[in-house]
């Protein structure tokens, strides 16, 4: 039985025949044919811990010798998910600690220092009167 083909970046999915068909008014499908033993026999060393496996679906630079348009990869993105922080700060909610991850800083450190430049601003210098 034939192994993934892995190149630099990617690990490509064997049993699996992919050419795109292209109709009169321009729209376009992609039929699959999928050899049932050899595609779960690629996949299986590859499933996730809730089952999954993900896959991207790339248009080939050329047609191969089959026809084939297209060719089928594992996706090695990891959901955001999975980047979790190692741990809470106290008084912080996982919500926190994901814009945490994100931004660098969570909301409410954000909504201090906006306070806090607030505060410093002086209005006695403001002319306005309102």
């Amino acid at each position: 039985m034939a192994q993934n083909t892995t190149t630099k970046t990617r690990t490509f999915i064997n049993g699996v025949d992919i050419k795109a068909h292209t109709f009169q008014d321009g729209n376009m499908v992609l039929n699959c044919g999928i050899n049932l033993e050899r595609f779960i026999a690629e996949l299986k060393p590859h499933v996730n811990a809730k089952g999954w496996v993900n896959v991207t679906i790339g248009k080939r630079r050329t047609p191969s010798q089959y026809g084939q348009t297209h060719s089928m990869y594992l996706d090695r993105r990891k959901p955001a998910d999975d980047r979790r922080p190692a741990e809470l700060r106290p008084g912080e909610t996982a919500g926190d600690a994901r814009d945490r991850m994100h931004y660098g800083v969570s909301l409410n450190e954000k909504e201090e220092r906006s306070l806090v430049k607030l505060s410093l601003e002086d209005d006695s210098a403001d002319d306005m009167p309102f």
